[in-house]
């Protein structure tokens, strides 16, 4: 009787060292999962400005978004990515602007002053995160 209670001893304790296991690789993923946003939460104590962030954050596709290691580098070698990028940008982004006013007419809608600047703000945006991600995947940067 003895062997028997030792091996249910043994396989409870196996069992609890699984469960255990378990709980904290659900609560670092839940953690990692929700790091994002309640980053976005710390920053600012304006409420709109989070919920700008917020949505941001949500529907920025993932080819724009960069891990907080590419936006301290982009921050650090902020000259030097300027001198390298200025000019691709600053193309890209009247050329979209362009498409944009081209849409407008054929649809014959009028551009209101705040729309157009509201979207040259968006896409400078827009493409600094593009060309500053593939410049830091291309620099190696995670």
């Amino acid at each position: 009787m003895d062997d028997f209670v030792k091996s249910v001893v043994v396989l409870l304790f196996i069992f609890g060292c699984v469960a255990v296991i378990y709980a904290v690789y659900r609560a670092r993923r839940t953690v990692n999962a929700t790091n994002g946003p309640a980053a976005i939460f710390k920053e600012s104590g304006n409420l709109t400005e989070t919920v700008r962030r917020l949505y941001a954050h949500e529907t920025t596709p993932d080819a724009y978004r960069m891990s907080s290691s590419q936006r301290d580098y982009v921050r650090t070698n902020l000259d030097e990515f300027v001198s390298l990028h200025r000019e691709d940008m600053e193309r890209l982004v009247d050329h979209v602007l362009a498409r944009f006013r081209e849409k407008k007419e054929a649809a014959s809608e009028l551009i209101r002053e705040g729309e157009l600047a509201e979207a040259e703000k968006s896409v400078r945006i827009l493409m600094a995160s593009l060309f500053a991600k593939a410049w830091c995947e291309l620099r190696g940067v995670e």
